[in-house]
């Protein structure tokens, strides 16, 4: 395996910066290059660099430019060993390097597209093994409201979907699931169908996100809180995790 597709590999495996120099012998420099390598393939994110140096890193930089007004690597280095914190000068600079991928819109449209089109198969999928595929078996389990919408917007579109489904938004099919929780509450990933009202929650809030990335115009607040958010979300949702009928999904 080549050294990049290593670093790649304990980087997808959620280890920090700091645990692959180490694991690998090298260091956090060579790390970064690595996996800014792979940046340049698409198979890694910078984000995901970012977000594998560990939190209270990340709040204590943060914490420290907000009081400095400063974001150079020696003013910030200086400050937290007066405050008696010891930060690896190298990781500092790698943060300070990629501090805007917290809230890149380019990282986060990436992962929305994917919740989105993921979630929208996936639930599809589910209701056509249920009710079958003509338009009166599976359709028709759409709550009346939410098809009403989506074949009025595809009325008005001037370049229409394949199908209404097409339109659905995350609050839309948020309502299919509530509506027919009894039916997906046995292929949808353990960690959410233990819980209805948190994921009808998660996916407004969702929802909310996914119009701020999609309108960036508006100049809605965009925070790494929902950076976070959106992350974990898609951690949990990917179809890979659904249990449909002969899927290896436990």
């Amino acid at each position: 395996m080549a050294r990049k597709d290593e670093a790649a590999a304990h980087l997808r495996a959620g280890k920090s910066l700091k645990q692959i120099a180490s694991d690998m012998g090298i260091s956090l420099q060579s790390v970064a290059q690595y996996l800014y390598t792979k940046v340049g393939e698409g198979t890694v994110k910078r984000s995901d660099i970012l977000f594998s140096i560990e939190p209270n890193i990340r709040r204590l930089i943060e914490d420290l430019i907000q009081q400095l007004g400063r974001v150079d690597c020696n003013s910030i280095y200086g400050a937290a060993r007066r405050q008696g914190h010891r930060l690896n000068y190298e990781e500092l600079a790698i943060y300070l390097k990629l501090r805007d991928a917290r809230v890149s819109l380019g990282d986060m449209y990436e992962l929305i597209c994917r919740i989105e089109t993921e979630l929208h198969a996936a639930i599809k999928i589910t209701l056509v093994e249920e009710y079958g595929p003509s338009e009166t078996g599976w359709w028709r389990q759409v709550p009346k409201e939410v098809r009403q919408s989506c074949q009025q917007m595809r009325e008005d579109d001037g370049e229409p979907a394949a199908e209404p489904f097409c339109y659905t938004t995350f609050v839309q099919l948020s309502k299919i699931l509530e509506k027919q929780w009894a039916v997906f509450v046995s292929v949808l990933p353990i960690p959410v169908a233990k819980d209805k009202k948190k994921l009808i929650k998660a996916l407004d809030r969702l929802n909310g996100i996914r119009n701020y990335v999609m309108h960036p115009v508006k100049g809605m607040p965009l925070t790494e809180n929902d950076f976070l958010y959106v992350r974990e979300f898609s951690k949990h949702m990917k179809q890979s995790e659904w249990r449909f009928p002969g899927s290896s999904g436990k």
